[in-house]
């Protein structure tokens, strides 16, 4: 059966910045191959959609994406003029329940925030879109705050939060790389079967996970519980890395197919 979506993280599985070149031209073949027999592919990242469209035209990528997932949430596609448009109420829908969200739990977040400045663990990020995050100082230091974060979920159970290595932004629970995976399947009319999905860090867990896709990949520079968590779901975890490794499975893939 052939694969209708591929869906990829960008930094760390799309491209490698330690790399040269750091995105894999093989890959973009393949896509465009794909794309000629009705597939689409997807970025799902942390980035914004600007930044994200910023790292797809810097890393050399040939053709933008048919969907991004930017922000691990908000869904865009580009329209019939090359514009990025919201798909359907989604983004709408999770607008309001951030602004919401924000909101009531400014209380928390505060605790949160103190936790970090006092114990000098890092720093806290506000910006647009993004207002509650932190930056630590050490991987040691986030696991601190997490362990903060997860004794305050009894009270808050709305409280979410991606986390990527030593960078963490609060979300609402209802919202992450899973569930956005998710909906655009169920906007594409798609079942987990036809999706490819793969990720390297712990942001990208939420949608590596056999309910979403039927094909789960890791490249080797992945985190050992993206590695962990793909193998338990009977995905492949490829010895190269980024856009190599994810060459290396759309071939095995469509050869499958």
């Amino acid at each position: 059966m052939p694969i209708l979506l591929y869906c990829f993280d960008f930094d760390g599985t799309l491209v490698d910045k330690d790399h040269t070149p750091s995105f894999e031209l093989t890959l973009a073949a393949q896509l465009d191959e794909a794309s000629r027999e009705g597939a689409a592919w997807v970025i799902n990242t942390g980035r914004s959609l600007h930044h994200t469209l910023e790292g797809v035209r810097g890393h050399g990528i040939p053709q933008p994406p048919d969907f991004i997932i930017a922000r691990e949430h908000e869904i865009y596609a580009r329209d019939a003029f090359g514009r990025w448009v919201d798909v359907g109420v989604w983004n709408g829908d999770a607008r309001r329940q951030h602004d919401t969200f924000y909101r009531h739990h400014r209380r928390v977040l505060d605790d949160i925030r103190q936790f970090v400045e006092t114990e000098e663990l890092g720093w806290w990020i506000e910006e647009a879109g993004d207002p509650a995050g932190v930056i630590t100082h050490t991987e040691a230091g986030m696991a601190r705050v997490i362990e903060f974060v997860h004794d305050h979920l009894e009270h808050w159970p709305e409280l979410g939060y991606q986390r990527n290595t030593i960078y963490l932004r609060f979300t609402h629970r209802s919202f992450d790389k899973g569930t956005a995976l998710r909906e655009l399947s169920r906007h594409l009319g798609i079942s987990p079967a036809d999706v490819f999905a793969a990720g390297d860090n712990f942001n990208d867990l939420s949608m590596l996970r056999r309910d979403l896709a039927h094909h789960l990949v890791a490249p080797v520079n992945s985190l050992p519980e993206v590695k962990s968590q793909v193998l338990a779901e009977g995905g492949f975890v490829s010895p190269l890395s980024a856009s190599r490794a994810m060459a290396e499975a759309v071939t095995r893939l469509r050869r499958e197919s």
